[in-house]
């Protein structure tokens, strides 16, 4: 499957997942999923040729002019240096994910963004591990509701450290291990309301906790109805049913 880089459609969309399903349920028809620059046609069949007759594992590839593009994924730490109970950071102070445009993932982007001090029941968190939902995924695409106040913040559920904290806040101390909901999450600080917070269970990695709180709140009414939650919750003494 062939697309020339035109833009992301909803039929390219489709192709590519067809693409994946086929390599996936077929591996014996060798399907390659290839997404080719606009350019000279010469160039562009000489790469396609490549890419079919070659044989290095590779059957999701980006061809752009200035290199070819195949998935991996890598932790961060090992990318920047740094180690992994850092914040996570790819500018040389603090920063943000932002969409540049909507409609691949190519035009996110690191910005640099200003802390802010935390008010009397706030709490500012170095931020060290993201959970990524479909709802981000929406609005990197394009296809999450444009007129939404939060149509331009990425990441929602995350882990940290604790760095500040107001005056009124007294269930948590600088350097506790946190986690919660919070708008903007993709950043390298956040600055929430306390009653967002919760702290980290000592057997949850940051990576385990950046994942829990969307599903936690879509669970508490389930457990609540049912009458499950009592042994299930015990990590999470502050939530109580109907809250």
């Amino acid at each position: 499957m062939v697309d020339i880089d035109s833009g992301p459609t909803a039929w390219h969309r489709f192709r590519l997942l067809l693409g994946r399903v086929l390599a996936n349920e077929h591996p014996e028809f060798r399907c390659h999923s290839i997404d080719l620059f606009s350019g000279d046609e010469n160039e562009l069949v000489k790469c396609l040729l490549g890419e079919l007759l070659g044989d290095d594992g590779e059957d999701l590839v980006v061809l752009r002019e200035e290199a070819r593009y195949v998935p991996r994924i890598s932790r961060i730490s090992k990318i920047d240096g740094i180690s992994d109970s850092s914040p996570v950071s790819g500018t040389d102070g603090p920063c943000r994910l932002q969409i540049g445009k909507t409609g691949s993932t190519d035009n996110l982007r690191l910005r640099p963004m200003a802390r802010r001090d935390p008010a009397h029941d706030e709490v500012e968190i170095a931020v060290c591990a993201v959970g990524l939902n479909f709802r981000d995924v929406m609005k990197t695409l394009g296809i999450y509701p444009g007129e939404a106040p939060d149509a331009n913040f990425l990441g929602d559920e995350y882990a940290g450290v604790v760095l500040q904290k107001g005056q009124s806040v007294t269930q948590f101390a600088i350097g506790d291990r946190v986690f919660g909901l919070g708008l903007g999450a993709m950043a390298t600080h956040l600055t929430v309301p306390a009653a967002m917070l919760l702290h980290l269970p000592s057997h949850l990695t940051m990576e385990d906790a950046a994942t829990i709180p969307v599903n936690l709140l879509h669970r508490l009414p389930c457990s609540s109805a049912t009458g499950e939650n009592a042994e299930w919750r015990k990590d999470f003494d502050p939530f109580r049913s109907g809250e």
